[in-house]
């Protein structure tokens, strides 16, 4: 379904991070990069979509909470891309014009899906409300990165709705999306994968893999790096969205990964140098 397909699109893609190479920590020590804190602000888009001519077909409850900086274009462009995608980005010039532009994208897609019904025995299933929440926040930053978290729910019938997170993590210096290879050497993902499921059983207090199986874990063995992290000074945190590596009923999964566990597999050059 179109509804499903925006959610999905945003969060997947958050991941799919650019993998240009990051400056030199030389040349990050004469970069734009402030010491000060970023401003930000916020634009609030709330409305119910109907469907059909009256309030007896579908409709769609709609909220939309944008934080973005003041003050910082690149920052600001690099944190809509990745927000909104590129293409939804290009050609508009300001935070309120993007987001009327997404919420007429989301409004549109909802009115192809949700035809009116025809009869009255359809309608009384058709009157739970659909939904479509979207917020960010602004979890870490420093004068090297800025971490930030996106949060969806829809619903759109059936049992529960679907919700998830994506985290972007963007360079300061360069408004660049970080991803792994941007922070580890070549070949690291056996071990960061292995990092990863030692302290899921760390976090859940067991010692083998059949172990976290039992606590409800789909195959730990093909748990690997998902590229949905984000990083503070002190530790790089995996998320896990519903049914990636667990059933709906242990909700989202977080991984924390102090930075001395990932001294091994850290690229030169990386920005994580700073904290380690």
């Amino acid at each position: 379904m179109q509804i499903k397909k925006l959610i999905t699109s945003s969060l997947v893609g958050l991941g799919l991070a650019s993998t240009l190479s990051l400056p030199s920590c030389t040349d990050r020590a004469s970069s734009r990069v402030s010491n000060e804190l970023l401003q930000l602000d916020t634009i609030v888009s709330q409305e119910v979509f109907l469907a059909g001519a009256d309030s007896l077909g579908p409709s769609m409850r709609f909220s939309l909470q944008y934080v973005y900086p003041l003050g910082d274009t690149l920052l600001a462009n690099a944190l809509a891309r990745q927000i909104f995608s590129s293409d939804l980005v290009a050609g508009l010039t300001s935070p309120r014009e993007l987001v009327k532009v997404y919420r007429d994208q989301v409004r549109e897609d909802f009115m192809i899906e949700a035809q009116p019904v025809d009869s009255l025995q359809e309608v009384d299933s058709e009157r739970i409300p659909w939904e479509f929440r979207q917020s960010n926040e602004f979890v870490y930053q420093d004068k090297y990165l800025v971490s930030v978290t996106m949060s969806q729910y829809t619903y759109a019938g059936g049992a529960h709705g679907y919700y998830g997170t994506a985290h972007i993590c963007l360079d300061r210096a360069t408004g660049r999306s970080l991803s792994e290879t941007d922070l580890f050497v070549e070949g690291y993902e056996d071990a960061l994968d292995q990092i990863i499921r030692q302290r899921l059983m760390h976090q859940y207090n067991v010692s083998s893999d059949e172990e976290l199986e039992q606590e409800g874990f789909f195959s730990v063995s093909d748990i690997s790096a998902n590229g949905n992290f984000y990083l503070t000074d002190a530790e790089m945190i995996y998320c896990y969205n519903t049914y990636e590596i667990a059933p709906y009923s242990m909700g989202q999964i977080i991984v924390q990964i102090p930075y001395d566990l990932l001294s091994s597999i850290l690229r030169s050059g990386s920005i994580l140098e700073a904290y380690v």
